[in-house]
């Protein structure tokens, strides 16, 4: 050991600054070097002057003239906030120079984080494809939030009590607007929507609602023993909707029926409460949209109708007015 130690010694050489262990006859040595300005060092001629060309010389930006102690702070300001950096405008949807003043950036520039070519040509005017306001395009990001906020303080729109019924009880209006009360000086409709309390309503004098609640008996005798002969029907208190769906019939004689209709006729008074009477196909298609669409568990049901009812039954249509107009569930 005390042998090597001794070759050691005459042999190698130890560099002060970085420790590192060299022969004294190697190339390696004689051509070991430090950076007098910062820590970097190499052991050959061309790390030195790739060292010195990288961090040492002096670089000029051939666009905007700047020039930097280095080339890294040169490729830093080429690719930062050299006004000739190429962007793809959010706007025009071209690349193009981002421009500006790097020294003295706007004030618009700073908080809206957009570059100064960006912040020109979104001055440029638009029209919201929503509430047809016109807005400017680099102030649609901030408007469309406006109606974010407007759909989450929405409340649901009321539905027809009739649970085949795809539309709400006062109707639905251009630009996402769900009615939510009745005209004035308007019919009580008993909570069903105008298609459905017609077929019901008659020019009598009925002030105890008699006459109506031997509408709406008749209306489910007829559902129970004849069905409504619709292809479409899946109404489970009609003869033809359970014969769609294969089950079997509720009743077919009025003796039968009866007794399973007097319930539902104790509660027509109560709006909350739902009734099942048979409607046209086109309603009926909406109403199983509207199922379909609430079963995602996006949005809910009364908006599922409303959508249903405002794009007469296009699924693509209505997902569209949904995400415009109807807030998310949370």
């Amino acid at each position: 050991m005390l042998l090597h130690e001794n070759f050691c010694r005459r042999n190698n050489v130890t560099c002060p600054q970085c420790h590192n262990v060299f022969q004294k006859s190697s190339e390696e040595w004689a051509n070991h070097w430090h950076c007098a300005r910062d820590d970097a060092f190499g052991s050959s001629p061309a790390s030195k002057s790739k060292h010195d060309t990288i961090y040492h010389t002096k670089y000029t930006c051939e666009d905007c003239k700047q020039e930097f102690e280095s080339l890294p702070l040169l490729a830093q300001h080429r690719t930062s906030v050299c006004p000739s950096k190429l962007i793809l405008c959010q706007f025009c949807h071209l690349e193009v120079p981002q421009d500006g003043d790097p020294a003295n950036p706007s004030a618009e520039m700073i908080l809206s984080g957009l570059t100064a070519h960006e912040l020109a040509d979104g001055g440029r005017t638009t029209e919201c494809h929503l509430c047809d306001k016109i807005v400017r395009l680099r102030d649609m990001q901030t408007h469309m939030k406006t109606h974010e906020l407007n759909k989450v303080s929405r409340s649901p729109p009321p539905i027809c009590r009739n649970r085949r019924c795809g539309r709400t009880r006062f109707g639905v209006g251009p630009r996402g607007a769900v009615h939510s009360f009745a005209e004035p000086g308007s019919v009580d409709r008993l909570g069903f929507c105008p298609g459905c309390f017609e077929p019901l309503f008659a020019t009598v004098h009925d002030p105890d609602g008699k006459a109506m609640r031997r509408r709406i008996e008749r209306r489910y005798l007829t559902q129970l023993i004849a069905g409504c002969n619709k292809a479409s029907c899946s109404n489970e208190w009609c003869k033809t909707g359970r014969k769609n769906q294969g089950l079997e019939p509720k009743g077919s004689k009025t003796s039968e029926a009866l007794p399973m209709v007097k319930p539902l006729l104790e509660k027509i008074w109560q709006e909350d409460t739902p009734m099942f009477l048979c409607v046209e196909d086109l309603n009926q298609k909406r109403w199983s949209l509207a199922e379909m669409l609430a079963a995602e568990n996006v949005f809910g049901l009364e908006w599922c109708i409303a959508a249903a009812e405002a794009e007469n039954g296009d699924l693509d249509n209505m997902r569209v007015w949904l995400q415009n107009w109807a807030p998310r569930k949370v």
